[in-house]
Protein backbone atom coordinates (compact mmCIF):
# COMPACT_ATOMS: atom_id res chain seq x y z
CA UNK A 1 0.00 0.00 0.00
CA UNK A 2 1.94 3.02 -1.46
CA UNK A 3 1.80 6.16 1.43
CA UNK A 4 2.13 9.88 0.78
CA UNK A 5 1.89 12.60 3.68
CA UNK A 6 0.64 15.99 2.96
CA UNK A 7 0.41 19.38 4.26
CA UNK A 8 -2.22 22.19 3.25
CA UNK A 9 -3.53 24.86 5.62
CA UNK A 10 -5.95 27.46 4.70
CA UNK A 11 -9.43 26.88 2.28
CA UNK A 12 -7.43 27.60 -1.02
CA UNK A 13 -5.08 24.74 -0.10
CA UNK A 14 -7.49 22.24 1.18
CA UNK A 15 -9.00 22.44 -2.74
CA UNK A 16 -5.74 22.62 -4.59
CA UNK A 17 -4.09 19.53 -1.94
CA UNK A 18 -7.73 17.69 -2.85
CA UNK A 19 -7.46 18.08 -6.22
CA UNK A 20 -3.62 16.82 -5.98
CA UNK A 21 -4.93 14.06 -4.15
CA UNK A 22 -7.25 13.19 -6.86
CA UNK A 23 -4.46 13.17 -9.69
CA UNK A 24 -2.30 10.88 -7.39
CA UNK A 25 -4.99 7.88 -6.10
CA UNK A 26 -3.49 5.67 -8.82
CA UNK A 27 -0.21 5.14 -7.16
CA UNK A 28 -0.88 6.28 -3.37
CA UNK A 29 -4.12 4.76 -1.16
CA UNK A 30 -3.04 5.56 1.97
CA UNK A 31 -2.43 9.56 3.01
CA UNK A 32 -1.83 11.17 5.92
CA UNK A 33 -0.89 14.13 6.78
CA UNK A 34 -3.38 17.50 7.72
CA UNK A 35 -5.87 18.83 5.96
CA UNK A 36 -9.17 20.68 5.63
CA UNK A 37 -12.92 18.96 4.97
CA UNK A 38 -12.06 18.21 1.21
CA UNK A 39 -8.73 16.28 1.55
CA UNK A 40 -10.86 14.23 4.22
CA UNK A 41 -12.63 13.70 2.12
CA UNK A 42 -10.17 12.18 -0.42
CA UNK A 43 -9.63 9.50 2.39
CA UNK A 44 -6.49 11.84 4.41
CA UNK A 45 -5.83 10.91 7.97
CA UNK A 46 -5.41 14.48 9.13
CA UNK A 47 -3.70 15.87 12.39
CA UNK A 48 -6.71 17.72 14.25
CA UNK A 49 -5.36 21.45 14.18
CA UNK A 50 -5.71 22.21 10.72
CA UNK A 51 -7.38 26.16 11.83
CA UNK A 52 -3.98 26.76 13.10
CA UNK A 53 -2.24 27.46 9.62
CA UNK A 54 -5.27 29.79 8.69
CA UNK A 55 -2.90 32.64 9.45
CA UNK A 56 -2.21 35.56 7.84
CA UNK A 57 1.07 37.95 7.84
CA UNK A 58 4.24 38.59 9.92
CA UNK A 59 2.54 39.52 13.01
CA UNK A 60 -0.07 36.94 13.64
CA UNK A 61 2.52 34.13 12.73
CA UNK A 62 4.81 35.90 15.56
CA UNK A 63 2.41 35.98 18.25
CA UNK A 64 1.44 32.13 17.54
CA UNK A 65 5.23 31.11 17.53
CA UNK A 66 4.99 28.91 19.67
CA UNK A 67 1.89 26.59 18.93
CA UNK A 68 2.76 26.06 15.42
CA UNK A 69 6.56 25.07 16.30
CA UNK A 70 4.51 22.70 18.17
CA UNK A 71 2.46 21.73 15.63
CA UNK A 72 5.57 21.61 13.40
CA UNK A 73 7.09 19.02 15.42
CA UNK A 74 4.04 17.03 15.73
CA UNK A 75 3.80 16.94 12.16
CA UNK A 76 7.54 16.20 11.20
CA UNK A 77 7.07 13.28 13.98
CA UNK A 78 4.25 11.70 11.95
CA UNK A 79 6.16 11.86 8.83
CA UNK A 80 8.83 9.95 10.08
CA UNK A 81 6.60 7.43 12.29
CA UNK A 82 4.58 6.83 8.73
CA UNK A 83 7.74 6.71 6.27
CA UNK A 84 5.73 7.43 3.29
CA UNK A 85 6.81 7.25 -0.07
CA UNK A 86 6.60 10.82 -0.81
CA UNK A 87 6.28 14.31 0.44
CA UNK A 88 3.58 17.33 -0.50
CA UNK A 89 3.25 20.53 0.98
CA UNK A 90 0.56 22.76 -0.70
CA UNK A 91 0.59 26.65 -0.05
CA UNK A 92 0.95 27.78 3.72
CA UNK A 93 4.79 28.40 2.17
CA UNK A 94 6.17 30.22 5.30
CA UNK A 95 5.36 26.91 7.48
CA UNK A 96 5.68 25.04 4.19
CA UNK A 97 9.65 25.89 3.77
CA UNK A 98 9.97 25.36 7.44
CA UNK A 99 8.37 22.06 7.77
CA UNK A 100 10.81 20.78 4.71
CA UNK A 101 13.65 21.75 6.21
CA UNK A 102 13.27 20.02 9.37
CA UNK A 103 12.13 16.68 7.54
CA UNK A 104 15.26 16.97 5.41
CA UNK A 105 17.12 17.07 8.36
CA UNK A 106 15.32 14.21 10.20
CA UNK A 107 15.38 12.12 7.62
CA UNK A 108 18.96 12.64 6.87
CA UNK A 109 19.79 12.04 10.66
CA UNK A 110 17.21 8.23 10.86
CA UNK A 111 19.03 7.48 7.39
CA UNK A 112 15.44 7.17 4.78
CA UNK A 113 14.30 9.32 2.25
CA UNK A 114 11.48 10.99 0.87
CA UNK A 115 11.06 13.55 -2.33
CA UNK A 116 9.16 16.79 -1.12
CA UNK A 117 7.26 18.64 -3.46
CA UNK A 118 5.34 21.88 -3.35
CA UNK A 119 2.38 23.33 -4.75
CA UNK A 120 2.45 26.84 -5.42
CA UNK A 121 5.41 28.70 -5.75
CA UNK A 122 6.24 31.63 -3.47
CA UNK A 123 5.74 35.02 -5.02
CA UNK A 124 8.82 35.37 -6.29
CA UNK A 125 7.73 37.88 -9.06
CA UNK A 126 6.69 40.53 -6.44
CA UNK A 127 9.18 40.25 -3.99
CA UNK A 128 12.64 39.04 -6.54
CA UNK A 129 15.10 36.08 -6.28
CA UNK A 130 15.84 35.46 -3.40
CA UNK A 131 12.90 33.04 -1.83
CA UNK A 132 14.03 31.01 -4.92
CA UNK A 133 16.75 30.09 -4.12
CA UNK A 134 15.55 29.15 -0.64
CA UNK A 135 12.85 26.77 -1.72
CA UNK A 136 15.09 25.46 -4.25
CA UNK A 137 17.05 23.88 -1.20
CA UNK A 138 13.96 23.10 0.67
CA UNK A 139 11.85 20.88 -2.22
CA UNK A 140 12.78 18.71 -4.91
CA UNK A 141 10.17 19.96 -7.45
CA UNK A 142 7.43 22.90 -7.81
CA UNK A 143 4.05 22.74 -9.03
CA UNK A 144 3.23 26.45 -10.30
CA UNK A 145 -0.16 27.97 -10.99
CA UNK A 146 0.70 30.53 -12.74
CA UNK A 147 2.95 30.54 -15.99
CA UNK A 148 5.69 34.10 -15.10
CA UNK A 149 6.60 31.17 -11.92
CA UNK A 150 9.14 28.23 -13.65
CA UNK A 151 11.84 30.66 -15.20
CA UNK A 152 12.58 32.42 -11.52
CA UNK A 153 13.71 28.46 -10.81
CA UNK A 154 17.04 26.55 -11.58
CA UNK A 155 15.45 23.39 -13.22
CA UNK A 156 18.79 21.31 -11.90
CA UNK A 157 17.91 22.40 -7.99
CA UNK A 158 14.47 22.19 -8.28
CA UNK A 159 12.23 21.56 -11.27
CA UNK A 160 9.32 24.13 -11.28
CA UNK A 161 6.39 22.96 -13.35
CA UNK A 162 3.33 25.31 -14.48
CA UNK A 163 0.57 23.44 -14.38
CA UNK A 164 -2.15 26.17 -14.40
CA UNK A 165 -4.78 27.60 -12.05
CA UNK A 166 -7.68 25.40 -11.64
CA UNK A 167 -10.27 28.48 -11.95
CA UNK A 168 -9.34 29.03 -15.41
CA UNK A 169 -9.76 25.43 -15.70
CA UNK A 170 -13.03 24.70 -14.62
CA UNK A 171 -15.07 28.36 -15.11
CA UNK A 172 -17.54 28.42 -18.21
CA UNK A 173 -16.64 30.76 -20.91
CA UNK A 174 -17.72 33.94 -19.94
CA UNK A 175 -20.43 35.98 -21.87
CA UNK A 176 -21.99 39.76 -21.14
CA UNK A 177 -25.08 39.75 -18.71
CA UNK A 178 -27.89 42.27 -19.40
CA UNK A 179 -28.06 45.14 -18.04
CA UNK A 180 -31.04 44.41 -15.60
CA UNK A 181 -33.16 47.08 -13.63
CA UNK A 182 -31.94 44.81 -10.71
CA UNK A 183 -28.19 43.98 -10.75
CA UNK A 184 -26.49 41.35 -8.50
CA UNK A 185 -23.16 42.95 -6.60
CA UNK A 186 -20.95 40.14 -5.41
CA UNK A 187 -19.44 41.40 -1.99
CA UNK A 188 -16.04 39.18 -1.45
CA UNK A 189 -14.13 40.42 1.86
CA UNK A 190 -12.00 37.81 1.99
CA UNK A 191 -12.19 34.22 3.81
CA UNK A 192 -10.16 35.30 7.15
CA UNK A 193 -11.91 36.53 10.01
CA UNK A 194 -9.65 39.39 9.90
CA UNK A 195 -9.99 40.33 6.31
CA UNK A 196 -14.27 40.13 6.83
CA UNK A 197 -13.27 42.97 9.63
CA UNK A 198 -11.17 44.55 7.95
CA UNK A 199 -12.73 45.17 4.50
CA UNK A 200 -16.89 44.38 5.20
CA UNK A 201 -17.48 47.72 6.71
CA UNK A 202 -16.00 49.86 3.73
CA UNK A 203 -17.48 47.30 1.36
CA UNK A 204 -21.16 47.57 3.06
CA UNK A 205 -20.77 51.97 3.80
CA UNK A 206 -20.16 52.11 -0.08
CA UNK A 207 -22.87 50.30 -1.38
CA UNK A 208 -25.25 52.55 0.90
CA UNK A 209 -23.59 55.36 -0.96
CA UNK A 210 -24.89 53.88 -4.55
CA UNK A 211 -27.73 52.29 -3.60
CA UNK A 212 -30.13 55.52 -4.53
CA UNK A 213 -28.61 54.95 -8.21
CA UNK A 214 -29.64 51.03 -8.79
CA UNK A 215 -31.37 48.56 -6.98
CA UNK A 216 -28.62 45.78 -6.45
CA UNK A 217 -29.03 42.29 -4.86
CA UNK A 218 -26.57 42.40 -2.77
CA UNK A 219 -24.82 38.88 -2.19
CA UNK A 220 -21.98 37.12 -0.28
CA UNK A 221 -20.55 34.26 -0.25
CA UNK A 222 -18.74 33.24 2.93
CA UNK A 223 -18.13 30.11 4.49
CA UNK A 224 -20.11 28.52 7.14
CA UNK A 225 -18.02 28.98 10.44
CA UNK A 226 -17.66 33.28 9.16
CA UNK A 227 -21.80 33.17 8.29
CA UNK A 228 -22.66 34.77 11.62
CA UNK A 229 -19.45 37.14 11.60
CA UNK A 230 -20.38 38.59 7.89
CA UNK A 231 -24.41 38.70 9.27
CA UNK A 232 -23.10 40.57 11.89
CA UNK A 233 -21.80 43.43 9.99
CA UNK A 234 -24.31 43.62 7.29
CA UNK A 235 -26.74 44.10 10.41
CA UNK A 236 -24.74 47.02 11.59
CA UNK A 237 -24.75 48.72 8.32
CA UNK A 238 -27.88 48.28 7.71
CA UNK A 239 -27.82 46.28 4.42
CA UNK A 240 -30.14 43.17 4.04
CA UNK A 241 -27.37 41.13 1.96
CA UNK A 242 -28.47 37.63 0.96
CA UNK A 243 -25.23 35.90 2.51
CA UNK A 244 -24.77 31.93 1.19
CA UNK A 245 -22.30 29.27 2.04
CA UNK A 246 -21.84 25.83 0.73
CA UNK A 247 -19.31 24.73 -1.11
CA UNK A 248 -21.03 26.34 -4.89
CA UNK A 249 -21.71 29.22 -3.12
CA UNK A 250 -18.98 31.43 -4.40
CA UNK A 251 -19.00 29.94 -8.13
CA UNK A 252 -22.74 30.20 -8.34
CA UNK A 253 -22.25 33.69 -6.82
CA UNK A 254 -19.82 34.58 -9.46
CA UNK A 255 -21.87 33.19 -12.74
CA UNK A 256 -24.79 35.23 -11.23
CA UNK A 257 -22.92 38.45 -10.62
CA UNK A 258 -22.88 41.56 -12.47
CA UNK A 259 -20.42 44.04 -10.66
CA UNK A 260 -18.38 43.09 -7.73
CA UNK A 261 -15.64 44.63 -4.77
CA UNK A 262 -13.47 42.25 -3.38
CA UNK A 263 -10.18 41.74 -1.37
CA UNK A 264 -7.58 41.33 -3.12
CA UNK A 265 -7.02 37.38 -3.40
CA UNK A 266 -7.53 34.53 -5.62
CA UNK A 267 -11.48 35.99 -5.83
CA UNK A 268 -10.29 38.21 -7.80
CA UNK A 269 -9.09 35.64 -10.60
CA UNK A 270 -12.05 34.03 -10.34
CA UNK A 271 -13.89 37.30 -11.21
CA UNK A 272 -12.12 37.98 -13.72
CA UNK A 273 -12.41 34.83 -15.75
CA UNK A 274 -16.20 35.52 -15.36
CA UNK A 275 -16.24 38.40 -17.30
CA UNK A 276 -17.50 40.91 -13.55
CA UNK A 277 -15.95 44.36 -13.73
CA UNK A 278 -15.51 45.83 -9.95
CA UNK A 279 -13.46 47.06 -7.43
CA UNK A 280 -10.34 45.51 -5.60
CA UNK A 281 -8.94 46.90 -2.43
CA UNK A 282 -6.78 45.24 0.81
CA UNK A 283 -5.73 46.60 4.36
CA UNK A 284 -3.26 45.20 6.30
CA UNK A 285 -1.95 45.98 9.65
CA UNK A 286 0.16 48.96 9.38
CA UNK A 287 3.36 47.39 10.67
CA UNK A 288 3.28 44.54 8.08
CA UNK A 289 2.01 47.23 5.08
CA UNK A 290 5.30 49.21 5.24
CA UNK A 291 7.19 46.13 5.39
CA UNK A 292 5.53 45.01 2.13
CA UNK A 293 5.49 48.57 0.34
CA UNK A 294 9.25 48.66 1.04
CA UNK A 295 9.52 44.86 -0.53
CA UNK A 296 6.82 44.87 -3.05
CA UNK A 297 8.29 45.20 -6.65
CA UNK A 298 4.60 45.84 -8.97
CA UNK A 299 2.64 48.51 -9.15
CA UNK A 300 -0.27 46.32 -7.07
CA UNK A 301 -0.82 42.79 -5.78
CA UNK A 302 -4.08 42.11 -8.19
CA UNK A 303 -3.37 38.98 -9.66
CA UNK A 304 -5.25 39.18 -13.02
CA UNK A 305 -3.78 42.36 -13.26
CA UNK A 306 -0.12 41.28 -12.63
CA UNK A 307 -1.15 38.15 -15.37
CA UNK A 308 -2.23 39.97 -17.92
CA UNK A 309 -0.11 43.12 -17.41
CA UNK A 310 -2.69 45.49 -17.19
CA UNK A 311 -5.34 47.60 -15.48
CA UNK A 312 -7.84 44.90 -15.31
CA UNK A 313 -9.47 45.73 -11.65
CA UNK A 314 -8.59 49.35 -9.95
CA UNK A 315 -6.83 48.74 -6.80
CA UNK A 316 -7.47 50.51 -3.25
CA UNK A 317 -4.65 49.88 0.03
CA UNK A 318 -4.52 50.94 3.46
CA UNK A 319 -5.96 54.71 3.36
CA UNK A 320 -7.10 54.87 0.11
CA UNK A 321 -9.72 52.43 1.03
CA UNK A 322 -12.85 54.33 2.67
CA UNK A 323 -16.39 53.64 1.57
CA UNK A 324 -16.21 57.26 -0.77
CA UNK A 325 -13.27 55.68 -2.90
CA UNK A 326 -15.26 52.34 -3.52
CA UNK A 327 -18.53 53.69 -4.27
CA UNK A 328 -17.13 56.50 -6.61
CA UNK A 329 -15.08 53.71 -8.61
CA UNK A 330 -18.25 51.39 -8.40
CA UNK A 331 -19.96 54.60 -9.55
CA UNK A 332 -17.92 54.63 -12.56
CA UNK A 333 -18.46 51.15 -13.43
CA UNK A 334 -21.93 51.84 -13.78
CA UNK A 335 -22.23 55.21 -15.87
CA UNK A 336 -21.15 52.85 -19.06
CA UNK A 337 -21.93 49.46 -17.73
CA UNK A 338 -22.01 47.75 -20.94
CA UNK A 339 -18.80 48.74 -22.20
CA UNK A 340 -17.16 48.06 -19.13
CA UNK A 341 -18.82 44.56 -18.56
CA UNK A 342 -17.91 43.76 -22.23
CA UNK A 343 -13.80 44.52 -21.92
CA UNK A 344 -14.05 42.29 -18.82
CA UNK A 345 -15.03 39.27 -20.98
CA UNK A 346 -12.04 39.86 -24.22
CA UNK A 347 -10.02 39.87 -20.77
CA UNK A 348 -11.57 36.85 -19.42
CA UNK A 349 -10.60 34.92 -22.91
CA UNK A 350 -6.95 36.57 -22.48
CA UNK A 351 -6.46 35.21 -18.79
CA UNK A 352 -8.63 31.72 -19.64
CA UNK A 353 -5.26 30.85 -22.25
CA UNK A 354 -2.90 32.33 -20.07
CA UNK A 355 -4.27 30.03 -16.98
CA UNK A 356 -4.28 26.75 -18.58
CA UNK A 357 -2.16 24.36 -19.92
CA UNK A 358 -2.64 22.00 -23.17
CA UNK A 359 -4.27 19.35 -20.51
CA UNK A 360 -7.99 18.97 -21.01
CA UNK A 361 -8.35 19.70 -16.55
CA UNK A 362 -6.46 20.96 -13.70
CA UNK A 363 -5.78 17.03 -12.33
CA UNK A 364 -4.63 15.84 -15.89
CA UNK A 365 -2.06 18.73 -15.47
CA UNK A 366 -1.16 18.15 -12.00
CA UNK A 367 -0.93 14.22 -12.84
CA UNK A 368 1.62 14.95 -15.98
CA UNK A 369 3.72 17.34 -13.66
CA UNK A 370 3.88 14.34 -11.12
CA UNK A 371 5.28 11.72 -13.82
CA UNK A 372 7.74 14.38 -15.13
CA UNK A 373 9.36 14.81 -11.61
CA UNK A 374 9.20 10.99 -11.52
CA UNK A 375 6.49 10.50 -8.71
CA UNK A 376 4.00 9.16 -10.72
CA UNK A 377 4.36 6.19 -13.27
Amino acid sequence: MAKAFILAGEPSGDKLAAALMRASHSRFTSWVGIGGPLMQAEGLNSHPDFEQLQIIGFMQALMRYNSLKQLMNELVEAACNERPEVIFTVDSKAFSIRFAKKMRAKMQEQGWQAPIIHMVAPTVWAYGKGRARAFEAAFDGLLCLFPMEPAYFKAERCPAIFIGHPAAYDMPEAFGKKDADKMTLCVLPGSRRSEINAHLPDFLYAIKKIDHVRDFDVVIPTLPELEKQVARKCRLTGIKARIVTGRDAFQKTVQEAHIMVAASGTATLETALAGIPGVVAYRLNSFVAAIMKMRFQLKDPVLPNIILNDDVYPFLFQQQLSPTSVSTMLGAILVNYPHNQGQLVLKSRALRDALTTSHDDFEDAIKAALQQLSILP
